[in-house]
């Protein structure tokens, strides 16, 4: 079954969703941190960065199978009296948006699978939010 590159972000997106408090927000990931206006506490973005076809046989009238990475972006609010704890519930939230992530799509996307890659942290100068960035690599036909 092909899935479109529009659909893995989507699917991400709906996934994310599911986890209290998250709300998505109108800019791409790359904002965040660069634009204050983007910036609510957990409000995520999904972009999908890259894709290159994975090893597999394939014919012009077959399936691309692929490798789509992607990004969730977001970014969780500091109080200026409770940094440590916020740090804390900002790992344990992206903690949670991970096995979020890498989660079953059968219901949502059957033919998808999402793997975890890596995961970036990084508090502006203002201190107000940590930003975190999520990557993942979806795996799928196009």
């Amino acid at each position: 079954m092909s899935i479109s590159f529009a659909n893995v972000r989507s699917a991400i997106a709906q996934q994310v969703a599911t986890v209290a408090g998250m709300k998505i927000i109108p800019f791409p990931g790359q904002y965040f941190g660069r634009v204050q206006n983007s910036l609510a506490h957990l409000g995520y973005s999904v972009s999908v960065d890259t894709s290159e076809a994975m090893e597999d046989r394939q014919r012009a009238t077959s399936p691309i199978y692929t490798r789509t990475n992607s990004v969730v972006t977001f970014a969780y609010r500091i109080r200026p009296q409770d940094v440590i704890t916020d740090l804390d519930a900002a790992t344990d939230k992206e903690e949670l948006l991970i096995k979020k992530c890498i989660a079953s799509y059968a219901s949502i996307r059957p033919g998808l699978e999402v793997r975890y890659n890596r995961s970036t942290r990084t508090i502006p100068d203002s201190i107000e939010y940590i930003i975190i960035r999520i990557e993942l690599s979806a795996y799928h036909h196009i």
